[in-house]
């Protein structure tokens, strides 16, 4: 199955679309997600290390978390304000 990863805001000049849809392998972490993005979509490799990564709906920052095929991922990018 693919995984679908939403991305918000500014990251769609870096992918050049709102959805992305990755591969999914039976042992897909973050960590390996992130490698799966950099590699389809290099131009984000500007501001990955900066970009949040949520899934189902709650920040992970944890490069080990198993990514399962129903889960929802979005790139959420640096947000400032005061």
């Amino acid at each position: 199955m693919k995984i679908k990863i939403l991305t918000f805001a500014n990251i769609k000049n870096y992918t050049d679309d709102f959805l992305l849809e990755i591969d999914n392998t039976d042992n897909t972490t973050l960590k390996i997600l992130k490698e799966k993005i950099l590699e389809t979509k290099p131009s984000i490799k500007e501001i990955i290390d900066n970009v949040a990564f949520a899934i189902n709906q709650e920040y992970c920052t944890d490069d080990d978390h198993q990514i399962n095929d129903l889960d929802e991922v979005a790139l959420i990018p640096p947000v400032s304000g005061g």
